[in-house]
């Protein structure tokens, strides 16, 4: 019997502390910021414009702005795009266009470790969290996220009933290759302002 349960233990034992977290990137599709963000970013790197290190987008009705900091020959850099959307089925879908370049964009940046993919990834496992235990993805408003080193940090803020309510999240690689995001307390170190 005593080995039963000593075989039971470590049977539970890997699913029992795995991680919380999703690589699923549909679920980018079911919010109208997200889907603004991912256009903007896919825009961004088709630019070749440089390295991402921070961007903001914020809804505004059937609109999105969304800001970004990135570096490119050893100095920070910003872009700007303006979105609209159509919806289908439950997915939005946003259409973007560059708009007009940021007036106050930071003089330096913190090295970098993360590209457009694993910023998506992260945003995806963060979002999968928000559902599942803050609130319905309808109510984003806006998501924040930057590098700091080797961590990357989101903010996302959703509108209810007329109340603005923050959820952060870190994220870190975990095991090597995954995108691994923790709910967390605050921001986190590095947080630019646009």
């Amino acid at each position: 019997m005593k080995t039963f349960l000593i075989s039971l233990i470590f049977a539970f034992t890997p699913a029992t502390f795995a991680h919380d977290h999703t690589t699923d990137l549909s679920i980018l599709k079911r919010s109208k910021v997200s889907a603004a963000t991912v256009e903007a970013l896919e825009m961004f790197e088709t630019s070749g414009a440089g390295l991402l290190w921070s961007f903001q987008t914020e809804t505004f009705d059937d609109e999105a702005a969304s800001k970004i900091y990135f570096v490119a020959e050893n100095a920070v850099k910003s872009a700007s795009y303006d979105c609209h959307f159509h919806s289908q089925d439950g997915e939005h879908h946003a259409h973007c266009h560059e708009g007009a370049e940021l007036n106050n964009t930071p003089s330096t940046a913190p090295s970098l470790s993360f590209n457009v993919d694993a910023y998506l990834e992260g945003l995806a496992s963060s979002m999968d969290v928000f559902e599942r235990k803050i609130s319905s993805l309808d109510s984003l408003a806006s998501i924040k996220m930057w590098q700091n080193a080797t961590e990357m940090f989101v903010t996302l803020s959703s509108l209810v009933n007329g109340v603005e309510t923050k959820a952060h999240f870190m994220c870190h690689i975990h095991a090597g290759t995954e995108i691994d995001c923790h709910r967390s307390r605050n921001a986190g170190p590095g947080e630019p302002s646009f």
